[in-house]
C-alpha cells in the first residue's frame, strides 16, 4: 500500500548504508592486519585453531601479506562424511565450538565464515581465513541471541518475535499484530522440522517442506524486512 511506501524506501536506505559500510570494511587491509593479529592472540588458549600470521613490516593500507595456510577447504573435506565419519564429525564439531566461542564469549566473530573459509590443515587443525569482515556483539546482543535460540527450540513465537525485534527498529505505523501472526505462521510450518534437524533427528514433514535452518532464518529476516523493520 502506499502508506508503506516511506517506510520501505528508508528501510532501502538503511540497509543500503549498512551495504556500505560493510563493503568499506571488508576492503579496509589496515583493518584485516589488525584482526589477524588480535585472533593470533586469542587463538594461542585455543591450539586446534589458527589463522595466518600477517607480517605487517611487509603490509601497508594497499597490500596484505600472510602465511598461507595449507589445507583443504571444509566444502571439500566433509564430502569424506560417508568415508570417514569419525574425522568428519571431530571438524564439524571443532568448527562449530569455534563459531561458537566466538560469538557467545568472546563477542567478536569472524562475519563469513562459509566453507571456503574454513581450512582443514595438515595437522588436523581448523584453519580459518579471509578476517575482512568481522563482527562485533555486546553482551546485550549475545543475550539476545540465546533468548531467540531458547526461544526458537521451545517453539516459543512470541518469545521468537520479541528477541526479533529487540534486534529491530521499528518503523512508524508498526502493525504488531500481523506481524506476530506472520511469524507465529512460519514457526508452526518449520520449526518443529528444523528443530528435529539442529537436535540430530530428520524430523517429520510435508514433501515440500525445507527443515534448512538457514532458509527459516531467511524466511523470518524477510518477514521482518516486509513490516519495514531494519535488523
Amino acid at each position: 500500500p502506499w502508506r508503506a511506501r516511506p517506510a520501505s524506501r528508508a528501510l532501502l536506505t538503511r540497509s543500503l548504508d549498512d551495504l556500505g559500510r560493510a563493503c568499506a570494511r571488508e576492503v579496509d587491509l589496515e583493518q584485516e592486519a589488525r584482526v589477524l593479529g588480535e585472533f593470533a592472540r586469542r587463538f594461542e588458549k585455543h591450539p586446534k585453531v589458527r589463522v595466518p600470521r600477517c607480517f605487517e613490516a611487509l603490509s601497508s593500507k594497499h597490500v596484505l601479506v600472510m602465511e598461507e595456510l595449507r589445507g583443504e577447504p571444509l566444502s571439500a573435506y566433509r564430502r569424506r562424511a560417508q568415508r570417514d565419519p569419525e574425522a568428519a564429525q571431530r571438524i564439524a564439531n571443532l568448527a562449530l565450538e569455534e563459531i561458537l566461542r566466538q560469538i557467545f564469549e568472546d563477542g567478536r566473530f569472524h562475519a563469513d565464515p562459509h566453507a571456503g573459509n574454513l581450512l582443514v590443515l595438515d595437522d588436523g587443525r581448523l584453519g580459518i581465513i579471509d578476517l575482512g569482515l568481522t563482527g562485533e556483539l555486546v553482551p546485550e546482543d549475545r543475550r539476545r541471541i540465546a533468548r531467540a535460540v531458547k526461544a526458537f527450540l521451545a517453539r516459543d513465537a512470541d518469545g521468537l518475535i520479541q528477541a526479533l525485534l529487540g534486534f529491530g527498529a521499528l518503523p512508524p505505523g508498526f502493525d504488531a499484530e500481523t506481524f506476530k501472526q506472520d511469524v507465529s505462521r512460519v514457526v508452526r510450518s518449520r520449526g518443529a522440522g528444523v528443530a528435529a534437524r539442529l537436535r540430530g533427528r530428520s524430523g517429520a514433514g510435508t514433501p515440500d517442506e525445507s527443515n534448512s535452518l538457514e532458509e527459516f532464518v531467511t524466511e523470518l529476516f524477510g518477514l521482518a524486512h516486509g513490516h519495514g523493520v531494519h535488523v
